[in-house]
């Protein structure tokens, strides 16, 4: 299970009723402030996620340059406050809210936290295999994202692709 919202950012390992690991958290903010807070910067309103994926649908995601934190770790946990810190500064260098491409910034940063939840995810479909799946009848296990940001089409188009990648 991903949980992603304004308040949490989980992978969990849901075994059965009332079982359940942890396998990684969000070390700081969770990606949902990422886009609440990213948006409010950007003057787009609120809720974030919502006005960023609407301002990112003109954009180009491959236009400006933002960073993945923990991608490619060994752990599952996550990080997004250096990805906020990253895109205020990338804002302010190219001539703030009102001379920036606001549209590829806005899919520029959508790509960049789905690439993060991805990366991590996998982390953990992997390690639940692991864990869980040699000495099990699952043939078909499952990826649930739940939360907010959980609405996202392009964030759920890139977990749905990972999942698929990975047997789930």
């Amino acid at each position: 299970l991903l949980l992603v919202s304004g308040g949490h950012t989980q992978l969990l390992a849901v075994v059965g009723p009332g079982r359940y690991h942890r396998y990684g958290t969000t070390m700081d903010d969770a990606a949902g402030e990422a886009f609440d807070k990213c948006a409010k910067i950007m003057r787009l309103g609120y809720p974030g996620g919502t006005a960023i994926e609407n301002a990112a649908r003109q954009g180009d995601a491959g236009a400006i340059l933002l960073p993945r934190p923990l991608k490619g770790a060994e752990h599952c946990h996550f990080s997004f406050s250096g990805l906020k810190t990253a895109f205020a500064n990338k804002l302010r260098q190219l001539g703030g809210v009102d001379q920036a491409p606001l549209h590829d910034l806005a899919a520029s940063l959508q790509a960049a936290i789905a690439d993060c939840l991805a990366d991590r995810s996998q982390r953990a479909m992997h390690q639940f295999a692991t864990d869980y799946l040699a000495n099990s009848s699952v043939t078909q296990p499952l990826l649930v994202v739940a939360g907010g940001v959980a609405a996202n089409k392009y964030i759920h188009a890139q977990l749905a692709d990972a999942a698929a990648k990975n047997g789930f």
